[in-house]
């Protein structure tokens, strides 16, 4: 096995000029290197008037 990376992220974008509210978003992840190859599993939780919603992405990367 190669190399893993974790991660964690937040960011706030200012959207009020479209929706009168902001929106925040916080995630964690890991990559899993094997080889040329790089898997990787993240999830992300969106937070826009007063709603949530989470995205979770898995897949793979490969250098040629």
């Amino acid at each position: 096995l190669g190399t893993t990376t974790a991660y964690v992220e937040y960011g706030s974008w200012d959207i009020t000029a479209l929706t009168n509210s902001k929106l925040d978003y916080w995630g964690a992840g890991i990559v899993q290197g094997i080889g040329p190859m790089n898997l990787y599993l993240s999830g992300r939780k969106y937070d826009m008037l007063d709603t949530d919603v989470t995205a979770i992405m898995v897949g793979m990367s490969m250098d040629f």
